[in-house]
């Protein structure tokens, strides 16, 4: 069971009401200093996730110069209704308190997250928007997350009454932005690449405590690809050997693997049964995600394995749309 929160955060109601949109254009810079623009499109391959995408350049120069240049964004983030966070029943801070917007992000192949400080609201404002110009990103060769979040940059005069955080630095709300694709898989599950010679093309990577908690992404668990395997070239989209069906039937096999592994941590954990149970999880979580696989997509997440593969196999079959 998720654990109860020591202070008050954005609800989901409160997120919708105050109707937060990031518009970003992409562009980068050639040997020759020329600005050039890329493409932003949408991945979805569920048609239910429009916050993957990928980016896509007219002269097709973008696949090379990714490796060495920089990806730069401009960035503006706009909000509404801002007096639902200080007041009436979505309320979540103290009314005199000042709240800092950022984003955040991480390339798959760094160890490193950057962030980056968007702009303040408080209580006076009745909508916020601003841009900011020339975020650049570096390592941009591999797959990036964005998540934005709102955080207390100047205590009210709650002094922590009504559950309300009040300390300088709380966060008090963290939602993923969007993703920007870019191994060529086009899946929505966790997925990163590792060479190592000798290895097998594929295997799985599961590390977490809490799946009530811990989020559905790369830090807990991954689909891990091994690009100095041979067949490798036959899963890779920008390989002239590239083949739609291979990729199918080696994300359908590692997700039907990752799966069972999830269940069998969560069954060594104790707490296994919350699939059973009211949702009372964290959005996002990896409950939350087998969940989601189990009602909405029709996997047997806790048959026996070879029923659960089947399931999965019969669903990437029927999506076409599951891989790019």
């Amino acid at each position: 069971m998720a654990s109860q929160k020591l202070f008050k955060t954005f609800s989901t109601e409160l997120i919708k009401s105050v109707n937060l949109s990031i518009d970003r254009k992409y562009f980068y810079y050639d040997d020759d200093g020329e600005k050039c623009e890329l493409i932003e499109s949408k991945v979805d391959p569920l048609a239910t996730n429009n916050k993957v995408v990928k980016l896509e350049d007219t002269n097709r120069d973008w696949i090379e110069y990714r490796k060495s240049h920089s990806l730069f964004i401009d960035i503006t983030i706009k909000m509404d209704n801002i007096v639902n966070i200080f007041h009436g029943k979505t309320q979540a801070c103290d009314s005199k308190a000042k709240l800092g917007i950022g984003l955040s992000w991480k390339a798959l192949n760094s160890k490193f997250k950057y962030c980056k400080k968007l702009g303040v609201i408080d209580d006076y404002l009745d909508d916020f928007k601003v841009t900011i110009n020339d975020v650049e990103i570096k390592c941009p060769d591999s797959d990036i997350e964005f998540n934005w979040f709102i955080y207390i940059v100047q205590p009210g005069n709650s002094n922590g009454r009504d559950g309300f955080a009040n300390a300088e630095g709380m966060i008090v709300a963290f939602e993923h932005a969007w993703t920007i694709l870019v191994s060529g898989n086009g899946s929505i599950f966790p997925i990163e690449e590792y060479a190592k010679q000798g290895d097998p093309l594929w295997h799985t990577r599961v590390d977490f405590m809490d799946w009530t908690e811990d989020e559905f992404n790369i830090d807990n668990l991954a689909i891990v690809l091994n690009p100095a395997h041979p067949l490798f070239p036959k899963i890779d989209s920008e390989s002239e050997e590239y083949d739609e069906n291979i990729l199918k039937e080696v994300l359908s096999s590692a997700l039907s693997s990752l799966v069972t592994e999830i269940m069998i941590v969560a069954k060594e954990n104790g707490n296994d049964d919350e699939l059973y149970k009211e949702p009372l999880e964290t959005k996002g979580s990896i409950l939350s995600a087998i969940r989601y696989f189990k009602s909405a997509l029709g996997f047997d997440v806790d048959k026996r394995p070879s029923e659960l593969e089947k399931t999965i196999k019969k669903f990437f079959d029927k999506e076409k749309k599951i891989c790019k």
